[in-house]
């Protein structure tokens, strides 16, 4: 069963160029960037769907705007000898999807019946998995690629929040191919 979650998509993304990662590190398509407002799990469509209803309504109840994010720092996120991802922390926009992860993340899992996540909001980008059986070295050089990314330049625009689960196989328009995940709901913001 697929992991469910509602999250901001990237859009009108420039600027952010990419080196080759080392082994054992993989890049995500750019149509997969995001930031994760609230993780839902393996709960089933139709839950997620329940889950996605009272966000709407916390949508609607207090509307959001469109957001322009820049990216300052690459940071690992997870265990520190086992971090599982390489994320960009948001610099322009970050206190305001700071406080968005404050006000909507929590009322879905409540929902749902599921775990609130009790860790400050950090509004983040994930930019590249790390392979979970990736040596201590492999994981060095991951930091070391991660430490040399320039994101002085990327921008993008947050202008829909959306529920997300696991791409089908055929490919969204919007990406390059590899896309891992889909959108199955959208609502846009003012």
């Amino acid at each position: 069963m697929s992991n469910w979650f509602l999250g901001l998509p990237l859009e009108a993304l420039h600027g952010l160029e990419l080196p080759a990662p080392p082994l054992g590190v993989r890049v995500l398509d750019p149509a997969d960037l995001h930031v994760t407002l609230s993780f839902l799990g393996a709960v089933g469509e139709d839950r997620a769907r329940s889950a996605a209803a009272v966000f709407a309504q916390q949508l609607q109840a207090r509307p959001r705007r469109a957001l322009d994010v820049s990216f300052e720092r690459v940071l690992p996120l997870g265990p520190p000898a086992r971090f599982s991802v390489l994320a960009a922390t948001l610099g322009e926009g970050r206190d305001e999807c700071a406080a968005w992860l404050e006000e909507l993340r929590d009322a879905p899992c409540d929902a749902l019946g599921i775990p609130r996540d009790l860790r400050p909001p950090l509004p983040h980008v994930t930019l590249a998995r790390v392979d979970r059986h990736a040596r201590p070295r492999e994981r060095e050089r991951a930091l070391e690629w991660a430490a040399g990314l320039d994101l002085s330049r990327a921008r993008a625009r947050i202008t829909v929040a959306a529920l997300f689960t696991r791409a089908p196989l055929a490919a969204d328009p919007r990406s390059s191919g590899g896309q891992r995940y889909a959108r199955v709901l959208e609502w846009n913001l003012r």
